[in-house]
């Protein structure tokens, strides 16, 4: 078969980077849900076996879909394709140059199944960073066997909780050697496009809901979802704003079982068909669901962590998220199955309704992304709890919408800089799921403010600008003023633009002293417009009485 560009681009990268001499380190490669990993690697592996006859090749996966799907897939790309499969769900111990393997099933016999030359993992993001994990030690056995083992990961989501990126230094993977984005191929027509609509019923409420693993416990997370009123909200508006507007194959992800459970009674009492998967759905059934589903038997399906991988339905054209997360990888697998193409069915684009608050969590699916752990703090005194004020801005190394400081918990303001912490309910919005959308909002300003803040890693000042649009709104422009390159650059010509006589200052002590002393003003615009869909709330348009 003809491999699209990017599918092509893939296998050339993997290509060079054993050609530049890097096959001691292992590569990963990145693509976004729907667009065809499974594809890549059965065309890869031909082209191995093609060039190098006589090796062989492990593909391993977690579950029996994507075992299933590896190897119809690969018999697709090639008919005559030598593969196995070896995993005791499906009933099959077979060993084959290509052998299509559950992780589970074959890490006990993996001294006794023979020697392998290269080893595919699929959702690579299920390995540890941190420990060894099931994986790791899996490997390490395999490279016992045969020491210049080449491991390759495949994942929509290089990363994970808590653990942050699974390449670079001391991680699973040397580097990316491959990655397109999600928007790219969005725009290349590639994938489908996506939409959001801010839910007006309100998100799911989280605050107090504890952590643990890095994610909301899912025992409270299930009370706040099966609360009075919350499910109907919900449903009152997916069938006014989907269901009534034509979306036919809707995939609902609750937080539980009988959160799962609920939702589906609450669709049948409404006259719509529907029905539930979850873990604990007998393989037979799940499958006869799905397949029925998939053509179209019904239009709404529940499930709970069953269709986050592995699973492939075109014609899904919406997605509603009843499952608050603080996982970036959750979140873009979830978001990730409207993405498949299926002109066929009418589908233009997929719906998302985001009632968990994930995209305001977590931002823009296609830039979604795992924080590094930072190293642990020896002393107790810095493990108290705390209210950091502030929001950390990793591209520029410094605090966003407040200086940092360290607050007592139950501060209403900052001690320091006198920022107040005032919890209400956010607008509903517009757009935000994807980063080239904007969800552009006007606001009155009231009065400016500036102050030198410094960067938290860095040390380094920068002149921090605020912009108060009433008691509980201010948004703020940092200007890098003195700073190297671009930055600094930038920040000449903001600065410019923002005061009246443009006098230049050398750096951010002197532009405040300068405003302290009048020796320059402020413009102050009437209304200034805000991407409140932005993580940090970007200042895109400032209006002086209607002169930009």
């Amino acid at each position: 078969m003809d491999l699209r560009p990017y599918q092509q681009a893939a296998i050339d990268a993997l290509f060079a980077w054993w050609a530049a001499g890097r096959q001691g380190e292992d590569p990963l490669v990145c693509l976004p849900t729907a667009a065809g990993k499974t594809i890549i690697f059965s065309a890869l592996i031909k082209r191995l076996l093609a060039e190098y006859p006589g090796v062989s090749v492990l593909i391993l996966a977690h579950r029996q879909e994507l075992i299933s799907q590896a190897e119809a897939k690969l018999r697709h790309v090639w008919p005559a394709a030598p593969v196995g499969v070896y995993a005791a769900s499906l009933g099959r111990r077979e060993v084959r140059p290509i052998t299509i393997a559950s992780r589970d099933t074959i890490a006990p016999v993996v001294r006794a199944v023979g020697q392998f030359t290269f080893l595919i993992i699929d959702e690579a993001h299920r390995i540890s960073v941190k420990d060894e994990g099931r994986y790791r030690k899996l490997i390490a056995e395999l490279r016992e066997q045969y020491e210049d083992l080449v491991v390759i990961g495949f994942t929509a989501t290089p990363f994970r909780l808590g653990q942050g990126r699974i390449y670079g230094p001391g991680k699973p993977f040397a580097d990316l050697a491959y990655h397109v984005g999600m928007l790219d191929l969005i725009k290349q027509g590639y994938l489908a496009p996506l939409t959001s609509l801010a839910p007006m019923a309100g998100t799911i409420d989280t605050e107090g809901v504890k952590t643990v693993g890095g994610d909301f416990n899912e025992r409270q997370l299930e009370e706040r979802a099966t609360a009075e009123g919350i499910i109907d909200a919900a449903l009152d508006e997916w069938q006014a704003t989907a269901y009534a507007q034509g979306r036919r194959a809707t995939v609902f992800f609750c937080v539980s079982i009988l959160h799962a459970g609920l939702v589906k009674e609450a669709l049948l009492r409404r006259g719509i068909e529907a029905d539930a998967v979850s873990g604990e759905t007998p393989a037979e059934e799940r499958a006869r669901l799905l397949t029925d589903f998939a053509a179209g038997g019904f239009p709404a399906l529940c499930n709970v962590g069953v269709l986050t991988e592995g699973w492939d339905c075109p014609r899904c054209d919406c997605i509603v998220l009843l499952r608050p997360t603080r996982s970036a990888s959750l979140y873009v697998q979830m978001v990730g199955r409207g993405l498949r193409l299926s002109p066929d069915t009418g589908k233009t684009d997929c719906l998302i309704l985001d009632f968990g608050g994930n995209i305001e969590r977590l931002g823009p699916v296609d830039q979604a992304d795992e924080k590094e752990p930072r190293p642990t703090r020896r002393d107790p005194r810095e493990e108290a709890p705390y209210r950091r004020c502030g929001d950390w801005d990793p591209s520029t190394s410094c605090f966003r919408n407040g200086c940092g400081h360290k607050n007592p918990p139950a501060a209403i303001k900052c001690e320091q800089c006198g920022q107040l912490f005032i919890r209400h309910e956010a607008e509903a919005k517009r757009g935000g799921l994807i980063s080239s959308e904007r969800s552009l909002q006007d606001f009155e300003v009231e009065r400016l403010s500036w102050r030198v803040a410094y960067s938290q890693a860095s040390g380094q000042p920068y002149l921090r600008l605020g912009y108060h649009c009433g008691l509980f709104e201010t948004f703020y422009r940092n200007l890098m003023i003195g700073y190297a390159g671009y930055a600094g650059q930038k920040a000449a010509l903001e600065w410019a633009g923002l005061t009246t006589r443009g006098t230049s200052p050398m750096t951010p002590e002197q532009a405040a002293w300068m405003l302290d002393q009048g020796e320059e003003v402020l413009r102050q615009p009437r209304l200034i417009t805000v991407d409140v869909a932005s993580r940090w709330k970007d200042i895109v348009r400032s209006d002086y009485d209607h002169g930009i």
